[in-house]
């Protein structure tokens, strides 16, 4: 008996069928991925959020970062700065990010001057958007390096969120002229114009 083989056109609509599943299931598998690198982005945003205020309760006041990114009345920086970057992650670690060593000297002094670790950093946390690790410059999950960080330093348990950087379907409480409720918040924004995607602690 004579084997039947495929023949052309078979294998033609085989392949075409394969083409049309791939073709959908790579964005769906595509936006899975990102709805999880902004979920885990978040739950590391909190992390910090939460590193801080244990670092005000520890001295009594907030991390001195460095260079204001706003003229707002709460403290506003931009982490995609590499030296508010450096401090920061100084400030909460205790630590060299790099050596890992506990800091000494001036530099204790200056940022942590009990050298506590109130939060853990590992690479992750400076792998930039091209794969590469900068120790003490801190990146998204997305690669994105443009963090800010708002802290409640008037005291009145809200913060302003600067309106370039509110969310497109902003909230009543987070358009509030007198700031959202809360003491310390951080997010992301685009950097140079790339699409990253927005990140925010709160939401």
């Amino acid at each position: 008996m004579k084997k039947r083989g495929f023949t052309l056109i078979e294998i033609l609509v085989v392949i075409g069928i394969i083409g049309l599943l791939a073709g959908i299931m790579i964005p769906v598998a595509g936006g899975a991925m990102d709805a999880m690198t902004r979920t885990k982005t978040k739950a590391r945003f909190n992390e910090w959020v939460t590193a801080v205020e244990q670092y005000k309760m520890a001295y009594g006041f907030y991390p001195t970062l460095g260079q204001n990114a706003s003229s707002g009345s709460d403290a506003h920086y931009n982490l995609g700065n590499g030296t508010n970057s450096e401090a920061f992650v100084k400030s909460l670690y205790g630590k060299d990010p790099e050596t890992g060593e506990k800091l000494k000297g001036a530099e204790r002094t200056k940022y942590n001057r009990k050298a506590t670790t109130f939060c853990e950093f590992s690479g992750e946390d400076f792998t930039q958007g091209d794969g590469s690790i900068e120790f003490g410059k801190l990146a998204d999950g997305f690669g994105n390096n443009n963090i800010h960080l708002v802290m409640d330093t008037t005291g009145n348990s809200r913060v302003e969120i600067p309106s370039q950087y509110l969310p497109e379907d902003a909230t009543d409480d987070e358009s509030n002229e007198k700031g959202m409720m809360g003491k310390v918040i951080i997010f992301t924004s685009e950097k140079d114009g790339d699409d990253y995607e927005s990140v925010y602690s709160w939401r």
